[in-house]
């Protein structure tokens, strides 16, 4: 894996649209992982939280899996395969990037994933679910991802640059 690979799965994550496209408009994998490192800034999460959040879902673009959804993450066919082919992209990734795979899978990470999931099902997603919304913790992911138009969408690019010193 080179900075290119890299900067092709960026690409490809701005491209994968989140709920495999069950949204009311484009809102992309990698929006979702902006506003969601956004908000752990305004949280003052550790840095090192916020690498392993940067790439929790790149593996969804370079392995060709799209977004998968929860429900699918706990068929035991699909999590097999994709925990083994996600294991094999972050030992990939590491070579490029500075960062502990296992904070991937920490509760931290998951708290800011869960976050965003509750402000997208109230904001974006056409999925029903009776999610504990609240505005304290909520409100900024959904104002983010509702006030979004082409020209303000946040891109991971500048995360990249800003976390891991590569340039875009």
């Amino acid at each position: 894996m080179n900075v290119d690979d890299l900067k092709g799965d960026l690409h490809a994550l701005h491209n994968i649209c989140r709920y495999n496209g069950r949204v009311s408009r484009h809102y992309s994998v990698a929006e979702h992982t902006a506003i969601g490192l956004e908000c752990m800034v305004r949280d003052g999460v550790d840095e090192e939280f916020q690498k392993a959040f940067f790439v929790h879902d790149m593996p969804e673009a370079s392995l060709g899996l799209g977004d998968i959804l929860r429900p699918n993450k706990v068929d035991p066919t699909i999590a097999a395969y994709a925990a083994a082919k996600e294991d094999d992209y972050h030992r990939q990734l590491r070579k490029l990037l500075d960062y502990d795979a296992g904070k991937v899978t920490s509760d931290i990470v998951k708290y800011y994933d869960d976050l965003m999931a509750v402000a997208e099902i109230k904001t974006v997603a056409f999925i029903k679910a009776d999610v504990p919304y609240n505005p304290k913790v909520h409100g900024y992911a959904a104002r983010r991802i509702n006030g979004a138009n082409a020209d303000t969408r946040p891109d991971l690019y500048s995360h990249l640059y800003r976390l891991f010193r590569v340039r875009p």
